[in-house]
């Protein structure tokens, strides 16, 4: 067997690390664009729940319903927003009604008396804003992630960087008034 002698060979090895680089580069953005991409679909899936049980929950509450909306449950024994346990489950039942897989969590029902006192802003940029005082009618739903593995996103870029990242969980939240 015979070798041929060719000429420099030094920039094929500055080519092979080059296509080596490139390539990973652009897997790596691929994966971030495939992480951003399921975040903002959840946040879409979560704030369509929390406004479409908020909206459910406001109409219950202005009549003073028994929440017998077709498809929820054949009502309540009194008004939904009479009992903060029966409105958080009709909210939680109407945002699963709303949310693709029916997986959404309701963490939080609150409002005008008898239902629980709205807890604080934590100033998060998907946070409700404060209710102006002079709407005493009103009812607020926050919502957040839940999965069929629990109640977060695995990330695929984190759990590269971070083998114990637990996820990511996204919130929602709406609030409506209604009366003068």
């Amino acid at each position: 067997m015979r070798w041929i002698k060719g000429g420099n060979e030094s920039g094929t090895v500055a080519l092979i690390v080059a296509i080596l680089v490139s390539s990973s580069l652009v897997i790596g953005m691929f994966v971030i664009v495939a992480d951003t991409g399921s975040l903002f679909s959840e946040r879409r899936v979560v704030q369509n729940a929390a406004d479409a049980s908020t909206m459910a929950l406001v109409r219950e509450c202005a009549i003073l319903g028994n929440g017998a909306i077709d498809g929820i449950s054949s009502g309540y024994s009194s008004p939904v927003c009479s009992n903060p346990i029966n409105a958080k489950d009709f909210a939680q039942k109407y945002a699963n009604l709303n949310s693709p897989d029916s997986l959404t969590d309701v963490i939080e029902v609150c409002g005008q008396y008898p239902l629980n006192s709205c807890s604080s802003n934590s100033g998060a940029i998907f946070d409700c804003k404060t209710v102006d005082p002079k709407y005493s009618h009103y009812v607020r739903v926050t919502t957040s992630t839940r999965t069929t593995q629990g109640t977060a996103i695995e990330n695929i870029f984190s759990k590269i960087l971070n083998q114990n990242d637990a996820g990511t969980s996204v919130p929602g939240c709406a609030q409506s008034a209604w009366g003068k």
